[in-house]
């Protein structure tokens, strides 16, 4: 039987999707009588952004600061989890790494989950909710302005996108421009 009260410590680098729901999942072990876990997140990011939810965000601001989460509230108040608003500088040996902030950590177990950047304007790319929020706006100004919008496209971020553009602004002309046989293909391989 696995002793719970050994100490334990995971280092998660990277607070999107992966990143986000293995610190969530794994600090939840405490709960479960792992007294000596400590988990630490790592993220350049001060919040999570709930990407899934752009196309909306991109019409409605209301939606759009609701899209951000503070990593600060990842972990219960009190516990001895944490997160590091920071980057990851480099592995040093089979146990520590160094941040960009200059902290050094020890960790028993690291979880690299990083990911990848979406190109621009379909991801934000800003490091805190305030900037985040201003490169919606900016988007969001854009679309108010013009007269019509293209959509190069036809996945399921395209077609909400188009979707969401031409419910918020019925009076202007949507198009969407797509390279496949169909919208959104059943198979992303026939795509």
């Amino acid at each position: 039987m696995a002793d719970k009260s050994r100490d334990i410590s995971i280092v998660v680098v990277g607070g999107s999707y992966a990143g986000a729901a293995a610190a969530k999942k794994l600090s939840d072990l405490s709960k479960k009588g792992y007294t000596g876990l400590k988990v630490t997140l790592v993220d350049e990011k001060s919040h999570y952004f709930h990407a899934i939810g752009f196309p909306k965000s991109l019409v409605d601001a209301k939606y759009a600061a609701k899209s951000f989460l503070p990593f600060s509230a990842f972990f219960e108040t009190g516990s001895q989890h944490q997160f590091i608003n920071s980057r990851l500088k480099s592995i040093t040996d089979a146990h520590h790494l160094e941040l960009e902030n200059g902290q050094q950590l020890y960790y028993d177990y690291l979880v690299l989950a990083t990911g990848g950047k979406a190109p621009g304007p379909i991801n934000v790319s800003a490091t805190s909710k305030d900037e985040g929020l201003a490169e919606i706006e900016q988007l969001r100004a854009g679309l108010q302005d013009a007269n019509s919008v293209l959509v190069i496209g036809g996945g399921a971020v395209g077609v909400e996108v188009a979707g969401f553009v031409a419910a918020t602004f019925p009076q202007k002309k949507v198009t969407l421009v797509h390279s496949g046989k169909r919208l959104m293909p059943t198979n992303f391989r026939d795509g």
